[in-house]
């Protein structure tokens, strides 16, 4: 659980995880911001909320429509207390904010952080290297300069610019306080908290600014793990919370950073590859759901959180609209979660080659790709030029007799697609197509939020005349104090850096793990053999070369697998920290190299 071989440190994720329940095929709604989080707060796929195929800017007109139900909308009646922290991004107009949407409170910045000026975003389009920005007329990201980033409390701005490097401490202090009471006052709550990390421009705290290899998107992360450990270490101590809560882990999409971000995973945020996709996600909650579990079968997504939460606070099933997600209150509970299954088949949606019209009606032709047990059937291709496309796959669109299949139980990159003489390839196509049929044919007509565009009147600003007392700073300026920083953005950003930590060297990035079936393997060279299995063993029965090298990759301690098929009942599975205890006297033994090495 840490990234990038571990030049990104996560700790406190680490242990979340060693503590709960680990799905490898765990997705998100959507591979961007608002549409992926429209998904997790309504449990259904953003197509059927009109919340796609982009963002809400800073000054959108739309957000989540009304007549959309959110989570805290139907926790609220069932007695929970709610509260939003952290990034929303489902509309900044008031109808829009959580307060309006089933949230008692809000503490947080209403989109991107990259949606608003600061001490670590560079005016746009102004050629700048640090801040203060110049006074903004206008507000829309990617037309005119933003006005200075907001952050709210309930529906009051506070802070503008907001404080970056202090927020990701504020948001756990914020948690921690509403639990706390929540546990005084002897009432359940529902607490949402996304994190403004990971998003450019990647801000961290004195903590960790400059100290991963990684660079800043690194010290981001880093200082999201240490407030996930302050909001984890609080429920832990207090004994009223440490067996009682439930905690979810997960993103709205993959890492933008290229080519490597989410290696073994093929492809990257705004995409439909796994990379875009596929996310962490932990679900813990001591003495119910079974600690230290790894479920490799499960398809599971960020939408599913919607009827499982309603179902554990002894809610009744919507049943006036579609809900996509599936309820895993039961797999949770169950005694063996690692076996257990959800959903038959995920949907996956795209943009902008989608062609979704401002009418919304054209989801034949976005519903890009559905995966249905372990094949994922493309009839949309992303390209990518650091990242090359299977040898005779070409990108754009496929035809719906011809896709693109693979099979990920044995193929996470998405590099071997399977041949259509392949006996696989068309009971996939057919189970793929047949839920396509009957996932459209339940969509209604949805009008898209996205294409309501913006309008500078709904821009944020906590003081149209700051000017009069700030002069020397941006239009709406609540906080100038946020114009300078204390700590140091040590990513070449901003030039008027002093005292920057020396951060460690980024190594080399790995290449992308890949199955292999070929005996000529390149072995690692490196230290002695010390990774010893957690029964205190050193080998493990697999049933093939692929699984072996999968559980090496999967395992922190392990740079090579060796795999001994001499014995064709009973293949051993060696895993070593380095090519020196491979052990290559044995007959039939092949390797692999993961990119942990």
């Amino acid at each position: 659980m840490t990234g990038n071989n571990g030049t990104i440190k996560t700790p406190s994720v680490k242990r979340l995880a060693s503590e709960g329940l680990v799905f490898q095929n765990w997705y998100s709604g959507y591979h961007i911001c608002s549409p992926s989080r429209a998904a997790m707060m309504t449990g259904r796929l953003p197509i059927r909320s009109g919340c796609v195929p982009d963002v809400f800017y800073a000054d959108a007109v739309g957000g989540l429509p009304a007549n959309e139900t959110t989570l805290a909308e139907v926790l609220l009646p069932l007695g929970y207390r709610t509260m939003a922290i952290g990034k929303w991004h489902l509309g900044q107009r008031p109808q829009f904010l959580p307060t309006r949407r089933g949230f008692q409170s809000y503490f947080g910045i209403p989109f991107s952080q990259d949606m608003g000026t600061s001490w670590w975003k560079n005016c746009v389009g102004r050629g700048k290297t640090s801040a203060p920005c110049d006074p903004a007329p206008t507000t829309k990201v990617g037309g005119g300069r933003p006005s200075p980033l907001p952050l709210f409390a309930n529906e009051t701005i506070v802070d503008q610019p907001a404080g970056l490097y202090t927020l990701a401490a504020r948001y756990a202090d914020a948690a921690t306080a509403f639990f706390r009471d929540s546990a005084d006052r002897g009432a359940p709550f529902f607490l949402y908290l996304p994190f403004n990390h990971i998003h450019g421009p990647d801000s961290c705290s004195a903590a960790t600014c400059g100290k991963s290899a990684r660079g800043p998107v690194g010290d981001a992360t880093e200082d999201m793990d240490i407030a996930v450990g302050t909001v984890m270490d609080a429920i832990r101590a207090d004994p009223r919370l440490a067996t009682n809560t439930l905690v979810f882990f997960t993103s709205d999409n993959g890492s933008p950073q290229h080519p490597d971000g989410n290696l073994p995973l093929r492809g990257y945020k705004h995409t439909i590859w796994e990379g875009g996709y596929r996310e962490p996600g932990i679900a813990w909650w001591p003495g119910k759901v079974k600690a230290g579990t790894l479920n490799r079968e499960a398809l599971v997504a960020t939408y599913d959180i919607f009827p499982t939460l309603l179902s554990l606070a002894g809610g009744a099933p919507v049943t006036d609209r579609p809900i996509d997600g599936a309820d895993l209150s039961k797999l949770l509970l169950s005694v063996t979660p690692e076996t257990a299954t959800a959903h038959d088949c995920i949907m996956f949606y795209h943009h902008p080659e989608s062609n979704l019209g401002p009418d919304g009606a054209a989801a034949l032709t976005s519903l890009s790709a559905v995966r249905c047990g372990a094949y994922k059937v493309y009839w949309f291709i992303d390209s990518a030029s650091d990242q090359p496309l299977p040898q005779g796959v070409t990108a754009g669109v496929q035809t719906l007799q011809t896709p693109v299949i693979f099979d990920l139980s044995t193929d996470w990159s998405e590099s071997r697609p399977l041949h259509p003489s392949d006996p696989t390839w068309a009971a996939a196509k057919r189970a793929a197509l047949n839920a396509r049929l009957t996932h459209l044919q339940s969509l209604g007509w949805a009008p898209n939020q996205m294409a309501l565009g913006s309008n500078i009147e709904y821009a944020i600003c906590g003081d149209p005349h700051s000017q009069q007392k700030y002069p020397q700073f941006p239009n709406c300026t609540l906080s100038p104090q946020f114009w300078s920083n204390p700590v140091c953005n040590c990513g070449g950003r901003f030039r008027n850096c002093t005292e920057c930590p020396t951060r460690p060297p980024t190594p080399a990035p790995s290449p992308p793990f890949v199955p292999t079936n070929s005996t000529n393997c390149t072995y690692a060279t490196g230290a002695r053999y010390v990774h010893r299995l957690a029964n205190g063993g050193d080998q493990q029965n697999v049933g093939s070369q692929e699984e072996c090298c999968r559980r090496c990759y999967e395992s922190d301690a392990c740079a090579v697998a060796a795999w001994h098929d001499t014995d064709p009942q009973k293949h051993h599975c060696y895993l070593h920290s380095s090519a020196a205890g491979a052990g290559t006297g044995q007959a039939g033994v092949v390797g692999c190299v993961t990119s942990r090495n």
